[in-house]
């Protein structure tokens, strides 16, 4: 079976992105970072690479351990833009 990673769908991409420079900041390894999230290594990877979402705990240990706040690690996703207003049509 093979899986497809989130990011194709572009979820998460910033957030893939944002852990793995947080993790080489302080040169830990993805067995160092799942150890101090309480998460295994495997889901770790798994979200880090775009093939698994965190859940909201897991998104406040990982910022937590990372010192940050949540929406540093895990930006809000950008909505779609609204609707251009109406055009006036003249009679």
């Amino acid at each position: 079976m093979r899986v497809t990673p989130l990011s194709v769908y572009n979820f998460g991409v910033k957030s893939r992105n944002r852990l793995r420079v947080l993790r080489a900041e302080r040169r830990w390894n993805q067995l160092d970072t799942a150890k101090r999230t309480r998460l295994s290594q495997t889901k770790y990877w798994r979200i880090e690479n775009g093939y698994a979402e965190a859940t909201p705990q897991e998104r406040q240990r990982l910022a937590r351990v990372f010192k940050v706040s949540v929406d540093e690690v895990f930006p809000p996703s950008v909505s779609t833009p609204a609707a251009p207003p109406p055009q006036e049509t003249t009679l």
